[in-house]
């Protein structure tokens, strides 16, 4: 499908494979009231027992905590404690708290294959845990172009409305930074985008390293905006329907050359 014909919140849009996307980060998560009989460690012991044979790395780390300072917006130890569970290359992680499990992918090859992992996680929690209602579910995507000769194509990889201020005329000016972002509403599927420029160690989410040379960020945040009960079945339809739309909208603002240039074919 060419990209140009892409309507960025209908349709069907199939999936290219890019073997080089250029993702820093991918991660589902849902999130639920604290279980009333959880007991910590005992109560994921069953849970670490049914992952294992995907993630068999467990471990229990400390918690980190999002806390606005002076300086800006920074990850602070909390008291709370974490267990993740990886497998054995550490290409995937999930991690369980009192209140969340998460999937983060660092060889993400397809948003099946995603969906599918996530999705049995889903499946084992319900039957460890049997947490009654969920209170969000999400999935993002972080994509970054770095390094000159791709910032160069930038107007050919990506629409314009993406480069943000980079499109005003500005000759003998040098943009500092330009991001751009929206939330998009479609009854309780909620879209945040935020795409643009910005300079060398500049982030907008400290559990994400910003790379030490300036690039083009697109952040895409797919989530519901309201809970429900914890039902298996349908939150992994919603898993499904979440990452769709988040694909849809990734197509519609990146163009053929783009897909080319990461290795995919249009």
């Amino acid at each position: 499908m060419n990209t140009a014909a892409i309507n960025p919140f209908t349709g069907d849009v199939p999936e290219i494979p890019l073997p080089a996307a250029p993702l820093a980060k991918v991660v589902a998560q849902i999130r639920y009231p604290r279980p009333l009989d959880f007991e910590g460690e005992e109560s994921v012991e069953p849970l670490r027992h049914r992952l294992a044979s995907s993630y068999p790395v467990g471990r229990k780390v400390q918690a980190t905590a999002v806390v606005i300072t002076p300086n800006g917006v920074t990850q602070q130890p909390s008291q709370d404690i974490n267990w993740t569970f990886q497998d054995i290359q550490e290409e995937w992680k999930i991690t369980v708290s009192t209140q969340s499990m998460s999937l983060e992918a660092d060889r993400y090859t397809s948003r099946h294959d995603f969906c599918d992992r996530f999705n049995e996680a889903i499946e084992s929690l319900a039957e460890v845990m049997h947490p009654p209602v969920y209170d969000r579910l999400g999935i993002r995507y972080v994509n970054r172009l770095e390094g000159e000769e791709v910032l160069a194509d930038l107007p050919r990889l990506v629409r314009p409305v993406a480069q943000a201020g980079l499109i005003v005329p500005h000759s003998g000016v040098q943009v500092q930074h330009s991001l751009c972002d929206t939330l998009f509403i479609d009854g309780n599927s909620q879209l945040q985008v935020r795409w643009g420029w910005l300079p060398a160690g500049a982030g907008i989410d400290p559990t994400v390293t910003a790379p030490n040379v300036p690039y083009w960020l697109l952040d895409i945040d797919s989530y519901t905006g309201k809970g429900g009960p914890f039902k298996v079945d349908p939150l992994q339809q919603l898993t499904q329907d979440l990452a769709v739309r988040a694909h849809r909208l990734f197509r519609w603002g990146v163009t053929d050359e783009f897909i080319k240039r990461f290795g995919g074919k249009p």
